[in-house]
C-alpha cells in the first residue's frame, strides 16, 4: 500500500506511530479526494487531547517523475497537531515495519522487498516526503525507479545519451534500455536562469530627499531600560543611521517624529519620502 521517498519538503513531516490506529491528518489541503461524514471516531492523544474524525479520504502528491503516490483510508481530523502513519494499518495490508539503529525500513511479505523509509529525530521516526502534499503509497506494491532513472541519477544526473554509449563500453551497467522516461525535475530545475534585476534611478540626490526605516525583532532579553526593540533610520545619500531604542513597537511612530524633528532642524531640509519594507511597524502594536 506504501511506497516512500525519505527527503525534506516544506513542512510536510509525518510520523510513523505505533499507537495510531488509523492514518491521520489535519490538513484538509492535502486531499485529493475526501469524504466528509462523521465517522463516530473519536481520537485520544497522548497530551489528554481529543479530536473527532470528521471525513476520510485519499491523499496523493506528484514524485519528480512517474506516477503519483497515493495514500488511502486517510482520517481528516480538525485540530490534529501532528500527521500520523498508522503501523498496524501498515501491516494490516500486508506490510512489516521495522525499527533499527535509528532507521525505519518498510518490508513487504509479498515482493520480500525492503526499503527505508524513515530516520528518527530525538525520540520520534519521521517519515519526509517529496512532493507538495503528504505520504507516498501505492496500492500495487512499492514502486521502483526504472533502471534509466535510477542510473541517471547515481552517475550525477548524466544524460541519457551518454548513458547508452556508457551501457555499450562498460560491462556492469544493466541490459535493456536505459531510455529517458519521464522528465527529471532535477535536471529541469538546474537549467533555470534567473533573470537579472532592472536597474532603476531612484537613487536620493540629497539628504532627507529618501529615508529607509525598519524595526527590529523583540529582543531575547530586554535592556536595563527595558528597551526591547530599536528602529533605524538611514537617509539614502549620505548613509548616515540613526537608532532609536523602544520598548513598545507601537512607539515606532512617535520615534519617526522625533528623527524627522531633529534632522530637519539640524539640515534645515525637509524629509521627503519614508521607505520601509511594508511591515506595518506604523500600524501595529
Amino acid at each position: 500500500m506504501i511506497a516512500c521517498l525519505v527527503s525534506i519538503v516544506m513542512g510536510s513531516v509525518w510520523f510513523l506511530d505505533s499507537g495510531a490506529s488509523f492514518h491521520m491528518t489535519r490538513d484538509r489541503d492535502l486531499f485529493s479526494d475526501l469524504e466528509d461524514k462523521d465517522l463516530g471516531v473519536h481520537i485520544k492523544m497522548g497530551d489528554d487531547g481529543r479530536y473527532n474524525a470528521t471525513g476520510i479520504g485519499t491523499i496523493s502528491f506528484e514524485r519528480e517523475f512517474g506516477k503519483p503516490f497515493v495514500l488511502k483510508e486517510v482520517m481528516h481530523v480538525p485540530g490534529l497537531k501532528k500527521n500520523l502513519i498508522s503501523v498496524v494499518m501498515l501491516e494490516d495490508k500486508g506490510y512489516d515495519v521495522v525499527f533499527s539503529e535509528g532507521k525505519a525500513f518498510l518490508h513487504s511479505k509479498t515482493t520480500s522487498e525492503t526499503r527505508k523509509i524513515g530516520v528518527r529525530v530525538r525520540n520520534l521516526y519521521q517519515l519526509h516526503v517529496d512532493g507538495c502534499t503528504a505520504m507516498a503509497c501505492k496500492a500495487e506494491g512499492l514502486v521502483s525507479w526504472d533502471d534509466g532513472e535510477l542510473w541517471h541519477r547515481r552517475l550525477g544526473h548524466l544524460h541519457h545519451g551518454a548513458l547508452k554509449i556508457l551501457q555499450q563500453i562498460t560491462t556492469r551497467l544493466p541490459k535493456g534500455t536505459l531510455a529517458q522516461s519521464d522528465q527529471c525535475k532535477g535536471c529541469t530545475l538546474g537549467k533555470f536562469v534567473k533573470a537579472t534585476f532592472h536597474e532603476k534611478d531612484s537613487r536620493a540626490m540629497t539628504i532627507l530627499e529618501i529615508i529607509h526605516t525598519n524595526v527590529s525583532e523583540p529582543f531575547l532579553v530586554a535592556s536595563t531600560a527595558k528597551h526591547r526593540y530599536y528602529v533605524i533610520f538611514v537617509d539614502d545619500f549620505s548613509h548616515k543611521c540613526w537608532i532609536f531604542f523602544m520598548q513598545k513597537k507601537s512607539e515606532t511612530y512617535s520615534r519617526f517624529y522625533e528623527f524627522k524633528a531633529l534632522v530637519e532642524k539640524e539640515s534645515g531640509k525637509k524629509v521627503k519620502a519614508l521607505r520601509s519594507d511594508n511591515g506595518g511597524e506604523y500600524i501595529s502594536d
